[in-house]
C-alpha cells in the first residue's frame, strides 16, 4: 500500500523533541529518533498494510528517487501522518542534504485568534512563505470530526438502550404469561407479593448480569469497529475505553432492568 506523509527531519532527537512528543500510545514511553531507522505514526503503519517495527518501507523522495528504510518505532499521533528521521540518516539514504521547506515555532504563551491572524498576515508578506498554519487550527478541525463521531455514538447508545429495554420487557412478559398458573399457586400458598416477584425476576437479574458481562467483552471489539469505520485516512481517533465507560454502560443496563421489574411487579400483584 502507499499513502502520503510528511517527512519530519531534524539534526538529532533533541531538535525534534522541541516540537513534537514521539511516544508509545499504550505505555507512554518516549522514543528517540536515531540514525538506525525512522519512526512512523500508528495510523500510517496501518495504512501501509499493518507494518511493524523492523519492517522496511520505501520513501519516494522525488519522482525518480526511492529509498528503503527500516522502521525503528511506531508512535502515537492522531492528525496527519509523519515520518521522523535524522539529518544524518536522510543524507545517508538519499546522498543529499535535507530539503527543508517548513519552519516550526514554539510560542511562549498562547495566542488569541486575532493575534494568530495578525502573525499569519505578517509572515505571509515574507518572500518565499506559501502558507501559515497553527496547531489550534488543526485541533479545531479534529474536534469538528470528533463531534460528527459523537452523533454516531449517541445513536448507538440510544438504540442499544431501547433494544435492551424491549428485550428485557419481552423476556419478562413471556416468562409471566407462561407461568401464570404457577404464580397463582404461589399466591394461594401464601407467598407475599415481593417474594413472588423475586421468584420471577431472579431469572431476569441473572440474564441481565450475564448479558452485561458479555456486552463488556463484545462491546470492546464493537467500539474498535465503529471508530475505524468512522475514521478517514488522515486521522486516527482514540482507541482507549475508560473504566468510567464500562461502569456507566453497566449502570444504564441495570437501570433499564429495574424499570422493567417495577412495571412488571404491579402486574404480578394483580
Amino acid at each position: 500500500n502507499s499513502t502520503d506523509a510528511y517527512i519530519f527531519a531534524g539534526r538529532d532527537n533533541d531538535e525534534i523533541a522541541k516540537f513534537v512528543t514521539v511516544k508509545d500510545r499504550h505505555t507512554g514511553q518516549a522514543y528517540t529518533v536515531t540514525d538506525d531507522g525512522v519512526i512512523i505514526n500508528e495510523k500510517l503503519a496501518t495504512l501501509l498494510g499493518n507494518v511493524n517495527i523492523g519492517d522496511e518501507i520505501t520513501l519516494s523522495l522525488s519522482d525518480t528517487r526511492r529509498v528503503s528504510v527500516k522502521i525503528s518505532e511506531i508512535c502515537e499521533n492522531y492528525a496527519h501522518h509523519y515520518i521522523y528521521i535524522t539529518d544524518e540518516l536522510y543524507r545517508k539514504l538519499s546522498g543529499e542534504e535535507v530539503p527543508y521547506n517548513c519552519y516550526f515555532f514554539n510560542c511562549e504563551s498562547g495566542l488569541s485568534e486575532s493575534e494568530e491572524n495578525t502573525l499569519a498576515s505578517s509572515l505571509m508578506k515574507v518572500d518565499g512563505v506559501m502558507g501559515v498554519s497553527f496547531k489550534t487550527g488543526t485541533e479545531s478541525t479534529f474536534r469538528t470530526m470528533l463531534r460528527s463521531l459523537l452523533m454516531v455514538v449517541v445513536v448507538l447508545i440510544v438504540s442499544a438502550g431501547v433494544l435492551a429495554f424491549i428485550v428485557l420487557y419481552n423476556l419478562t412478559n413471556i416468562n409471566i404469561n407462561e407461568r401464570i398458573r404457577e404464580i397463582a399457586s404461589l399466591k394461594v400458598l401464601g407467598f407475599y407479593d415481593k417474594e413472588v416477584s423475586m421468584y420471577v425476576f431472579r431469572e431476569t437479574v441473572i440474564l441481565t448480569l450475564l448479558g452485561t458481562a458479555a456486552g463488556m467483552v463484545l462491546g470492546r471489539y464493537l467500539i474498535d469497529f465503529v471508530v475505524r469505520t468512522a475514521e478517514i485516512d488522515m486521522v486516527m481517533f482514540g482507541r482507549t475505553v475508560h473504566t468510567e465507560s464500562y461502569i456507566l454502560s453497566a449502570v444504564i443496563t441495570l437501570i433499564f432492568a429495574v424499570i422493567v421489574m417495577l412495571f412488571m411487579h404491579r402486574r404480578l400483584k394483580n
